[in-house]
């Protein structure tokens, strides 16, 4: 099956004959549209603006044309409506939602054509996975032969911005660039390249894609950040002899155009220090980032202008430098403490080392101001980059988590809004609910008495594995600590509000206990007593007024119990973490509204022990 790569579709289009069939993907190959629901409500441009006028040529020598597409079928007219206005002929347009389903659909297409089907299929996508599909899809032989044609739109995306005030040093035109330099590297892919007007700029090559397109987002981010990183543009295509030259096996890949950093002047030790410094200043953001090879000179360039550039940022928390993937789990950060290690990595100790848990917060707090912009500039770049989906939505939802276990173990206060889709960790997360119902014309919870303990708490306990979300935690300990007697749709805690709070273990990490509090039909405690999968850790269940809890909360003395301090409603000791889980202000004023009657605002917020205790609860509205 001939397969190939083309960055000009016209040659390619036109080699098809009478009786035969092109199936061409929409976006990124006949258009270019916005992304998600916005790609249907605005007018898409051409990835080539000959494009119609081809598609007329072949269709009139019975070339037949098909759309393949991912879109879904339900924006059919405003695909067909785009089509029009970008100045294509009607064609029939086949939809394969999902990952990967064009093989699969196309065939369907084919087979059921029966005596009418092509003597030759050519499909251009933009996506090498969808060009898999097909290629597993008409492997049988009794099929129309197929060419595929993997479709390189030349490109050239800004990854890292000149300097404010500085002209642009990077030329992606590459046409007058013959003069090529090595300059090794771990991965020995990267080359100074000059012209006749001794222009000069750095070219890396990233054999493996997914390593390299995670590289540049991270080079994105670290400008956002404030890190010194030269300017960075994006290429995917090269000039025939430019690759030649390098001896790469494609001309076609991703390739860093890079502004070429002059050395300054000054010893080695001179440049390690200025290098030390900056790194030492931006230790979270390499922290965040995953960079473990951050602590090596090699990777920075210090500058005329005695700047400390950082001119390799090649390892991230999903791939090493040479592109290999991590082992390590990429929502632990586990950087923030090996970077500090003197026993895991000496030379990162030599620069980190003394950096103390003060000085990380107030890098933290930065970051966090900036947590908007790092999310807009990935979106965009991973857009531009043509980014598979997938990768992009990892890369994505490692990044958010990574930040938000720094902001848990270093600085709650600093986002008041929990992260609603937070990941479970073994041994450092636990959920539950509160769960509250209408009893005889007022608002109670539901608290159950746990064995060989005098105290009553929330039903709830710690993550396991088989959780991924602390929501699964919270309905799974629900189910099993009421006798299966309250079970939640999986998707039915979406919308209800939650409060984090935020200890520490015995060993000074974090440990996040989320709880829910959810509206449920009220129960007959004896249900639960007398469920067949009667749970084991608790001997009484009983539904409490609100109200009996806020007055409790407000005026009832403080007692101690197996050392530590909760307080009593009626005849139930509250269990200490659920007393103190209770005395946070957003969950106090979620039991306000309760008592008054009011509807729960869904707000997902996070606290610590050492927030301000709320005002006590308006009489009034008791």
């Amino acid at each position: 099956m001939k397969r190939v790569k083309v960055d000009n579709l016209t040659h390619a289009l036109l080699s098809a004959g009478t009786g035969e069939t092109i199936a061409l993907d929409l976006d990124e190959v006949l258009l270019l549209a916005a992304m998600g629901q916005h790609k249907y409500q605005r007018a898409a441009e051409l990835t080539e603006r000959r494009l119609p006028d081809i598609v007329q040529q072949i269709m009139a020598r019975e070339v037949k044309v098909i759309g393949l597409t991912a879109r879904s079928p339900e924006f059919t007219e405003q695909t067909r409506q785009q089509l029009r206005e970008a100045g294509f002929p009607d064609f029939p347009i086949l939809h394969a939602p999902g990952k990967y389903q064009k093989g699969r659909v196309l065939r369907e297409y084919v087979e059921s054509l029966a005596s009418e089907r092509p003597r030759r299929l050519y499909v251009f996508d933009d996506l090498s996975g969808q060009l898999d599909s097909i290629a597993e899809s008409f492997a049988d032989t009794r099929l129309p032969a197929v060419e595929l044609y993997h479709y390189m739109r030349p490109v050239a995306a800004i990854v890292v911005q000149p300097a404010e005030g500085m002209k642009s040093a990077v030329y992606p035109d590459l046409t007058a660039f013959t003069y090529t330099r090595a300059l090794g590297g771990g991965t020995q892919s990267t080359f100074a390249i000059s012209d006749d007007q001794q222009r000069q700029q750095v070219l890396k090559w990233g054999s493996h894609s997914d390593a390299s397109q995670c590289e540049l987002l991270c080079k994105a981010i670290y400008q956002v950040l404030g890190v010194p990183t030269p300017e960075c543009v994006m290429v995917n295509t090269l000039p025939k002899q430019l690759a030649k030259t390098l001896a790469f096996p494609s001309r076609f890949g991703l390739f860093q155009l890079s502004a070429y950093v002059d050395a300054a002047t000054g010893t080695e030790a001179e440049h390690e220090a200025i290098i030390t410094a900056k790194a030492r200043h931006h230790f979270l953001a390499h922290v965040l980032l995953g960079n473990i090879d951050v602590a090596k000179p090699d990777n920075f360039m210090v500058g005329k202008d005695g700047q400390a550039y950082l001119v390799d940022a090649g390892s991230n928390f999903l791939f090493r430098a040479r592109g290999e993937r991590r082992s390590e789990d990429a929502d632990e950060v586990s950087e923030v403490d090996s970077l500090r290690d003197s026993q895991t990595n000496a030379q990162a100790y030599a620069w980190f080392g003394a950096l103390s848990d003060d000085e990380i917060k107030a890098q933290l707090a930065m970051i966090v101001a900036k947590q908007t912009e790092i999310e807009e500039t990935v979106w965009r770049l991973a857009a531009e980059l043509n980014m598979p989906p997938a990768l992009r939505d990892e890369f994505i939802e490692h990044l958010a988590q990574r930040l938000d276990n720094l902001v848990t173990r270093f600085g709650p206060e600093l986002k008041r809004g929990a992260k609603i889709d937070k990941r479970i960790q073994l041994h450092k997360t636990a959920a539950g609910i509160l769960s509250y119902a209408q009893r005889e014309g007022q608002p109670c919870v539901l608290l159950a008495k746990r064995v060989r303990h005098p105290w009553w708490d929330n039903l709830g306990g710690k993550s396991e594995l088989g959780d991924d979300r602390l929501a699964e935690t919270a309905l799974r300990e629900v189910r099993e600590e009421s006798g299966r007697v309250l079970i939640h749709a999986a998707g039915s805690i979406a919308q209800v509000p939650f409060h984090d709070m935020i200890t520490q273990t015995k060993q000074g990490l974090p440990f996040t206990y989320r709880m829910y509090l959810v509206e449920h039909p009220a129960v007959e405690e004896a249900r639960f007593r007398d469920s067949e999968f009667r749970d084991k850790e608790h001997t009484e269940y009983a539904w409490v007024p609100v109200q009996d809890l806020l007055e409790a909360l407000d005026k009832a003395p403080r007692i101690k119990e197996e050392e530590q301090e909760t307080i009593q409603v009626g005849d139930r000791i509250l269990y200490p973490p659920l007393y103190r889980m209770l005395m946070q202000g957003p969950v106090r004023q979620h039991l306000m509204d309760l008592a008054a009657g009011k509807p729960l605002e869904p707000m997902h917020t996070q606290g610590t022990l050492a927030a301000t205790q709320p005002p006590k609860a308006d009489p009034g509205t008791l």
